[in-house]
């Protein structure tokens, strides 16, 4: 059968085969629940998230950073570009103000950092979903 240029292009946005250039494809650990099943295997953690999604970023923070916010910096250093760099925000003065801030005005940046994080320090390879959303999100 011949493939459409439909079905071509399905393959490349909702594929979810590790993303090109993505370091964290070489980790070699897995998430305990898979995102797929993480609204089932959490059900009040997911309602919180629908429904109060900038408190909710702010407690996933805080508990990657061990409950420990002197840990925290603007979107934990993810995103320092020209005039932007984590830390010069008075963060450490102010922390959680400086996490709501983020939560409010960079959410999607706020849970992208947060992940991040997680992959990062535990050796976690990103999910098929998570494939999948990013290369839709990429898509938009």
């Amino acid at each position: 059968l011949e493939r459409t240029t439909e079905d071509r292009m399905a393959d490349c946005c909702l594929s979810d085969a590790p993303v090109d250039g993505d370091p964290r494809s070489r980790y070699t650990n897995q998430w305990g629940t898979g995102m797929v099943n993480a609204p089932c295997a959490n059900p009040l953690g997911f309602c919180g998230s629908i429904l109060c999604p900038c408190p909710m970023s702010m407690y996933l923070r805080y508990m990657v950073l061990d409950k420990d916010v002197s840990k925290y910096v603007c979107c934990q250093g993810y995103y320092d570009i020209w005039c932007h760099k984590a830390g010069r925000y008075g963060e450490s003065d102010c922390p959680w103000l400086c996490m709501a801030i983020e939560s409010l005005f960079c959410f999607s940046c706020s849970i992208s950092a947060t992940r991040m994080t997680i992959m990062d320090t535990r050796d976690i390879a990103p999910d098929p979903c998570d494939n999948r959303l990013i290369r839709f999100s990429n898509m938009l």
